[in-house]
């Protein structure tokens, strides 16, 4: 899919100014983060962090979401820019869950 020039506008008529597009995808950064996860082409899963420019976020992650659930931080990012790759993420031989918390 190509996406053209892009316009967003809020309810009110505010116009909307923090997104993204790429081909295939369009990315609307609200006020929480969002956390996107992929396998790389060699296997290792990464994610992109997306969210708001000069915030810090912590990246957590826990292996079982049966309580009581424990997380652990695995990376602290600044963003630079309104999102970042974040690789390489927490090894294991099964699920992983992440969130990014501001």
């Amino acid at each position: 899919m190509e996406i053209g020039p892009t316009i967003g506008t809020q309810l009110d008529g505010t116009q909307v100014t923090n997104f993204l597009t790429q081909a295939g995808r369009v990315v609307i950064i609200g006020t929480q983060p969002l956390l996107e996860g992929m396998l790389s082409s060699n296997g290792l899963m990464t994610a992109t962090l997306y969210g708001d420019i000069g915030a810090n976020y912590a990246l957590i992650a826990t292996t079982n979401l049966t309580p009581p659930i424990t997380w652990s931080t695995q990376q602290q990012v600044r963003l630079t820019n309104s999102f970042q790759r974040l690789t390489p993420l927490i090894a294991t031989n099964g699920s992983v869950f992440l969130r990014a918390i501001k």
